[in-house]
């Protein structure tokens, strides 16, 4: 009897160490496979540790960042969780910029064109000032010393950037549009006659 008890022991260990010796790390290729599509499903909270754990082996990845940023723009939103997002959003952002600029200009992301890369990293930061200033309009003076001034000509500096990629982009054109009806004085309408103001 104790025999056969060793046996079935040493058969489950045999068993579990088979299991545990064909499973390996996912390769960084799978982990980028799997954020995308967990981007592109707008799964943006699972996709953060994915792109963590990516990032840790490929730091430099623009495209990574890039979608890291647009995760911490969107999971508030989605998820209703409070913390400093934009914050996170922004720095990913102007992060995959810089790296981006500092590889020959190439995008990761192999079905986003160069040009297409950087123009809508500058857009996803400017989605991030229009975020900023949703928030100013709700909660007067709660942002970390931001200004609706300030973050107007932060809003307005993420446009003329994605502009000077890419002029005839009809995002561009649109958050033109935008930035120029926010930058416009307030309509007063004439008091109607006999009414105090």
């Amino acid at each position: 009897m104790r025999s056969s008890c060793t046996r079935a022991v040493a058969l489950g260990l045999c068993i579990v160490m088979a299991g545990c010796q064909g499973r390996s790390e996912p390769s960084p290729q799978d982990l980028m496979a799997q954020a995308e599509f967990l981007v592109r499903e707008a799964r943006w909270a699972d996709a953060i540790p994915v792109l963590k754990e990516y990032l840790c082996a490929n730091p430099e990845d623009s495209g990574a960042h890039f979608y890291l940023g647009r995760c911490w723009l969107n999971v508030a939103e989605f998820n209703n969780r409070q913390g400093p997002w934009l914050v996170l959003a922004e720095g990913e952002l102007r992060l995959a910029v810089q790296l981006f600029e500092q590889h020959e200009r190439v995008s990761t992301i192999e079905r986003f064109s160069n040009e297409y890369f950087e123009t809508i990293c500058h857009l996803e930061r400017a989605k991030v000032y229009l975020r900023q200033l949703a928030f100013l309009a709700g909660n007067r003076g709660r942002l970390a010393g931001a200004t609706a001034h300030s973050v107007i000509a932060d809003l307005r500096q993420a446009v003329a950037d994605a502009k000077a990629i890419d002029a005839d982009s009809p995002d561009v054109w649109a958050f033109e549009k935008l930035l120029s009806s926010l930058e416009e004085p307030p309509v007063q309408r004439p008091a109607e006659p006999g009414k105090k103001l």
